[in-house]
Formats: structure tokens, sequence, C-alpha cells
């Protein structure tokens, strides 16, 4: 007679660990053995009456830690479950049974990571700083197993073209490289160059993860930060500062813009608030996203907002596409005698290191968890373990003095 698993309702309110913990449960007491299909992510929201999303965070954690196996079909639990336990939640029965091997029990060979990254000289401009710190927790978390790290990268200054991805593909194999991670491959090479690079079997020929800061279409399993959940968050925060309009500044255009665009619009839906009262501010010329300098987005950014502090827009909440233009923004604020958090609020995208230092309000990226996650997955990769799949984690809002009302919460409006 088979078995009947009776699903539990224990109401709003439980967090993405309880629903793991659950699972666990579940597979350890052979309610799902091996082999079975779970419910859809839907279903599984509606037994635990939670939102999607806090099951999506729970199944891709079980999905990360080796516990189930997603394919085409659905997902399922592996024969045996290799998890990693986050923050020590797990029991500690469980957290040894599903402890994650290390590359010297994945594979026998001596293990050396590649890492494929365009860095430019100058590490604050461009997209070094999150690139940096993806390198950094790649290595932290990679080294304790593995044998060592090697870095190509691509950008080798502005008198030399960049080396092609293939090209730098070879380069870090000669140099003893047995896994790879390639980082941000869509801010360095065109969609033609990088579907050469898939339909050449290489990624097969060595197990390679990609790091990306958006959402890719793409057939290699890849870790990538939802920072297009920014502009909700943004949003969010500012309407419940009491905020009656909304502005978002974007002196950029690239589809990183749009997702935070929509993202907000996304926002002022939910709370039910008219669609008019957030106003999107391009910059005149608009800016591309690649290869523009931080200096120039900051300059456009001050043009933008001294137009907009002389038609009397500068004010209620503004959200700026990125850390460097609210940089811009405060800087021809300042010059004007406008202060945020008394004369407007401000929010930014990025956390950038200038963010704390200056009391700006921004969505952080979880970098650093992007290079833990990456060397989690290529452990996956490595047994066979991840075909097409995707980790996506969300930002955080770090909420500072730019963002909030001053005592008594009243807007100075002299």
């Amino acid at each position: 007679m088979a078995k009947t698993t009776t699903v539990s309702r224990p109401g709003s309110g439980r967090s993405f660990r309880d629903i793991e913990k659950d699972i666990l449960s579940r597979i350890a007491c052979g309610d799902w053995p091996a082999g079975t299909k779970i419910p859809a992510r839907t279903q599984l929201a509606r037994d635990y009456c939670v939102a999607v999303a806090t099951v999506e965070r729970a199944v891709s954690g079980l999905l990360l830690k080796g516990a189930l196996s997603a394919n085409r079909t659905g997902t399922f639990v592996l024969e045996s479950g290799d998890v990693r336990s986050s923050s020590g939640d797990f029991a500690a029965e469980e957290t040894q049974r599903f402890a994650p091997p290390s590359f010297a029990e994945s594979r026998s060979s001596a293990k050396v990571l590649g890492m494929i990254a365009s860095l430019e000289m100058d590490p604050n401009e461009g997209d070094n700083l999150w690139c940096r710190s993806v390198i950094r927790a790649l290595e932290q978390s990679f080294l304790p197993s593995g044998d060592g790290t090697v870095l190509c990268n691509i950008d080798r200054g502005p008198r030399t073209p960049t080396l092609s991805l293939m090209s730098a593909f070879e380069q870090v194999r000669s140099q003893g490289a047995t896994v790879v991670v390639i980082i941000d491959i869509y801010a360095a090479y065109d969609a033609e160059e990088v579907a050469e690079f898939y339909t050449s079997g290489l990624a097969n020929e060595i197990p390679t993860v990609l790091v990306a800061s958006r959402t890719l279409r793409c057939p290699i399993p890849y870790v990538s930060s939802n920072l297009s959940y920014a502009g909700f968050l943004a949003v969010e925060h500012l309407l419940k500062q009491g905020v009656e309009e909304l502005r978002f500044v974007a002196p950029q255009s690239g589809g990183w813009v749009e997702e935070r665009i929509a993202s907000a619009q996304e926002g002022v839906a939910l709370y039910k608030r008219p669609e008019d009262i957030l106003r999107i501010i391009r910059g005149n010329p608009t800016l591309p996203t690649v290869g523009t300098k931080a200096s120039a987005v900051i300059e456009a950014a001050k043009d933008t907002t001294k137009k907009m502090i002389a038609d009397g827009t500068l004010r209620e909440g503004v959200i700026a596409a990125n850390d460097v233009t609210a940089r811009g923004i405060l800087l021809a604020a300042s010059e004007a005698g406008l202060s945020p958090g008394r004369d407007f609020l401000i929010v930014g995208v990025d956390d950038d290191p200038l963010s704390v230092e200056i009391g700006l309000s921004s969505v952080r990226p979880p970098w650093e968890d992007l290079g833990r996650e990456a060397d989690l997955l290529l452990r996956r990769v490595v047994r066979h373990q991840s075909a097409g799949m995707h980790v996506a984690l969300r930002p955080q809002l770090i909420v500072r003095n730019s963002s909030r009302r001053p005592a008594g919460g009243e807007r100075d409006e002299r």
C-alpha cells in the first residue's frame, strides 16, 4: 500500500529555513524517498501558506546543498543529499548527513580555479568593485579544499583589444585550471561571441559556472543577483516614509536600467498608487552602460539634477539607478543648498564603499554571497548535478540618513 503523506499547514510567517527543515525531515523519514518528484512551487506555497518566492528560496537552497536535483521535468529528491548548512540552522545530525564534499572527494585530480573577468586598471571605475568582491569571496570559499587560483583579466588597457572569450578560456586552462568561473560575461562580450563559446563545447570539457549581475538566458549553470528587485525595495521604503511623488533618475541606458525601472513601477502598482506618481528622468543624451566612466555618470547626473532643481521637481522621493548616479545628484543638491533627509529622500543601488561615508541609503547586492554560491554551484557541476541550473540571490536595502525623515518626520518646507 502506497504511503500517504499529510502536509501540515503551519500558517503564514514561516521562513524559507523552516520550509528547508521540513523538506529535509520528509526526506530523512522516508516520506519523500530518493527519486520522488516534489510538488510544484505553487502547490508548496499553498501547503505552507507562504509566498511562492519563499518556497523558491527554500528549494533553491536545497538544490545547492544537494538534497534536490532539478531538470526540465521537475524537482526530485537525490539518491544521497550532500547539503551545506547555512548559519547552522539545521540539526547536527542533518548537517553531518548532508555535509558538502570537498573537491578532493569530487574528483581525484588537483583542483585549480580559473577565473575570467574584466578588471580595469582603476579599481574604482566600472564594474571592478563588484567583480573584485566576487573574486575575493570565490577564493576564500574555494581554497580550503582547492589547490590554487589563476585569473585572466580580459581588459588589456585602452590601447589593447579585449582578449577574446575563447582565448581567455584557453589561457586559464594552459595555466592549470581544472574548473572555471566567468564573471559578468555579457559586460565584456557581445551575444554572438558568447553563443560561439556555448557551441564550442569548452564548458563541457572543463566544469564552468557563470556569475552575473542580472538574469541571463544561457544553458550554462550560473549565479546572479536579482537586482531587478532593487527598484521595488526603494519604492517600498520611500512610500513607507510618506513620500507622495517619486523620481527615478537614470542617466545611463541598458537592460539593467530598464529592469530597475520596471521593478519600481511594479512597486507602485503593488502598493495601489497611481502610476503617475513615479516619473522617469533620463539623461540627455543618455550614456551607454558599457564603457562609461564613473566620472561621466556623475557629471550627467549633476546636469540632470540641476534641471530638476530649476523646475522644482527635486523633492519627495528620488531613486537613483545606481550609487554613482546618486553621488551626482547629491553633489548638485549640495551646491544648491539642498540636503537629503530634509529637502528630499534618496535611495541608490549597489551600496559601493562611498555610500556609507556619505550616508546614502542603498540597495546592497549580495556580491560576496555570489562568490560563495558560485563555488557551491561549481561543486555541483563537478558532480553532474546542476544542468541548466540558475541561482538568483536577492539584494538588501541598507537604510541611512539620506532616506530618513528628520526627528518628527516633517519635511522642511522652506
